[in-house]
């Protein structure tokens, strides 16, 4: 376990292993260059468990996950010609939806039902 993280972290600040410029052309930090695999809303039950397993499930590559995500909002929402309001607006309404989740049940346990 202690050999994934340190391959992890000599990982950082480094291209994506599977990336080959001859055939991806230039780096995009947002793509995931390994094989290609079904989309999660693709997938149907009896085949979620190989699904599963497909995954990559050590630290790397979750860091490296949240990377690609956080590259994708950012040159989707906030380094495009004509930004607008929402590189602002859906961190917000996600960090309101956790808010409101994690309060919500407090509003039941005080209700007394009769």
């Amino acid at each position: 376990m202690l050999s994934k993280i340190l391959e992890g972290i000599n990982q950082a600040g480094k291209y994506d292993p599977l990336y080959n410029p001859r055939v991806h052309g230039p780096y995009d930090p947002s793509r995931f260059y390994g094989k290609a695999d079904k989309p999660f809303l693709d997938v149907r039950v009896g085949e979620l468990g190989q699904w599963m397993k497909n995954r990559n499930k050590t630290p790397y590559g979750f860091v490296s996950a949240v990377s690609r995500g956080y590259w994708a909002f950012k040159l989707k929402y906030i380094g495009c010609k004509n930004s607008n309001a929402c590189a602002i607006l859906i961190p917000v309404f996600i960090v309101a939806a956790i808010n409101a989740q994690e309060h919500f049940h407090h509003v039941f346990d005080k209700t007394k039902y009769h």
